[in-house]
């Protein structure tokens, strides 16, 4: 008889990983897919209306992280959604409200720390490129700063992922991280376009706030 029960739990747990991993495939590739033809379209009618290139790829590229963000809440349950974002709404009593707004509030610093993170790797990795470097600092890097600067920029992009995979799971997270990257590869470019040497005080901030941002979520 318990070999029976584990038979059946195996293939329950199974089924439960190939869901997992289906929705993953439709919301990440799937909904960025779809998010960036709808990208390309918006701007094409755009710069056929008159708009310049540069205002026509960003008027058409910020809706674009709403709907990014709609098609992937779309590929999960709206139950696991909620409470992996911290957003449950049971009835409960005052004492287990505070802690709910506790978790709520933590919950939502974790998005932040990612997004500074990836901030601050595009940023670093940014720098690594001899053209950006010159252009913040007037300088162009050695050859071993240069490998220095694209070493911690892949290693803080490593890190990023994980404040959202600790606080909405790893399906959920992974999916609002591929948004998040987008998001701060957006800043760092607008950055570099129009004000350059801002870039280093991005780099230095970011890291800090980011530590900070994960030190609140996590109560300490």
């Amino acid at each position: 008889m318990s070999e029976r029960v584990k038979e059946v739990a195996s293939r329950a747990s199974t089924r439960h990983r190939l869901s997992v991993a289906s929705r993953v495939a439709a919301a990440v590739p799937g909904a960025y897919t779809l998010t960036a033809i709808m990208v390309m379209l918006a701007a094409q009618m755009l710069l056929r209306a008159g708009i310049g290139p540069a205002e026509a790829v960003l008027a058409a590229t910020i809706p674009a992280f709403l709907v990014y963000a709609a098609m992937v809440l779309c590929g999960f349950p709206r139950q696991k959604c909620r409470a992996g974002l911290g957003m449950a709404g049971r009835r409960c009593s005052p004492h287990r409200r505070t802690v709910v707004d506790h978790d709520r509030a933590g919950a939502a610093m974790m998005p932040v720390a990612s997004l500074l993170l990836c901030l601050a790797a595009f940023a670093v990795l940014a720098m690594s490129l001899p053209r950006h470097h010159r252009d913040v600092l007037g300088t162009t890097p050695a050859p071993r700063r240069e490998r220095s600067l694209k070493g911690l920029g892949w290693a803080l992009l490593s890190l990023s992922p994980v404040p959202l995979t600790i606080g909405t799971g790893i399906s959920i997270g992974i999916a609002f991280w591929f948004g998040t990257t987008t998001l701060a590869a957006l800043l760092i470019a607008i950055i570099l376009s129009y004000r350059p040497r801002l870039l280093v005080p991005v780099d230095v901030s970011s890291v800090p706030l980011a530590l900070a941002a994960f030190c609140l979520s996590r109560g300490l």
